[in-house]
């Protein structure tokens, strides 16, 4: 899975690189909008009340759309997946409990860039993610060699605070690419879910 995402990874700082040889530079990061995809690995730790504690990697993935008013503060909006995985098995089809997370929210932006036009960048973000969960738990109560497999699904949502950092290069005000780490925190009844995710990510503005 770590290639698959080393692979998407190069590839998108491969597009960017293109991308920034056709665009036109303009003079300041105002009044912008921009769409940014980001695309990398997260670290998912599961608690469960029935004291099951499970930790798991899964492929992130994110669109964010958004405006900056001026080269220092912007706003977003986003709609990413954090999970969609097994995570727990019993061999024999016994049981197994998988779990799908995405994710959804709204948030504003600080970054500080070190050049007019072009050059490295930091930032900050931060605001409030809407969390969709499910869990879907699979048993097998019958003895001997015939199974006879039970599904029982569970949909539940949640709505938290989210955190992210990041660091990056623009190539000119239109073309941007960036890393960035971020910590969703989910809170599902009986499952708390925290995903610590870390992308690569290429931003367009216009």
């Amino acid at each position: 899975m770590l290639r698959k995402t080393t692979r998407s990874t190069l590839l998108a700082l491969a597009c960017a690189t293109g991308l920034a040889s056709l665009a036109t530079p303009a003079h300041a990061l105002e009044g912008t909008f921009f769409l940014r995809g980001e695309i990398g690995q997260g670290d998912n730790d599961f608690a469960f009340t029935s004291t099951i504690d499970q930790s798991d990697s899964d492929q992130v993935y994110a669109g964010r759309a958004g405006y900056y008013f001026n080269p220092h503060f912007g706003v977003e909006a986003f709609h990413g997946k954090l999970y969609d995985e097994r995570v727990v098995e019993v061999p024999f089809g016994l049981f197994s409990l998988d779990a799908d997370v995405s994710v959804s929210g709204i948030g504003v932006i600080g970054k500080k860039r070190f050049g007019e036009d072009r050059g490295f960048f930091v930032q900050g973000r931060g605001g409030f993610a809407h969390y969709q969960g499910r869990t879907t738990i699979t048993t097998s109560p019958c003895a001997g060699p015939f199974l006879c497999p039970m599904v029982m699904r569970t949909d539940d949502s949640t709505t938290k605070p989210y955190l992210g950092i990041g660091a990056g290069y623009d190539f000119n005000d239109r073309i941007g690419v960036g890393v960035n780490y971020d910590l969703y925190k989910a809170d599902f009844g009986d499952t708390d879910v925290e995903t610590r995710a870390l992308t690569a990510a290429l931003e367009i503005r216009f």
